[in-house]
């Protein structure tokens, strides 16, 4: 899926559901891979985004990104 579809589909989250979502993607990046030592969130973040719009990164469907956010949901 597209990060235009993914976009798409978050903006018709509530507020907190967005907000939610937003901290569980930038705990995701934190100390993902290890070129990410000494960078900040917003630093993996911008860099990360890069890769996907170039095709580096291909991402995640949004399958696997809504598994993950119920997951993370179930532990609280």
């Amino acid at each position: 899926m597209l990060t235009a579809e993914i976009t798409q589909l978050v903006q018709k989250l509530d507020y907190g559901d967005r907000a939610e979502l937003a901290g569980l993607l930038i705990d995701s990046l934190d100390g993902e891979d290890c070129e990410d030592e000494g960078e900040d969130s917003v630093t993996i973040a911008l860099r990360r985004s890069a890769e996907m719009k170039s095709g580096e990164d291909p991402g995640i469907s949004l399958e696997e990104l809504m598994s993950s956010v119920q997951a993370g949901r179930a532990r609280k």
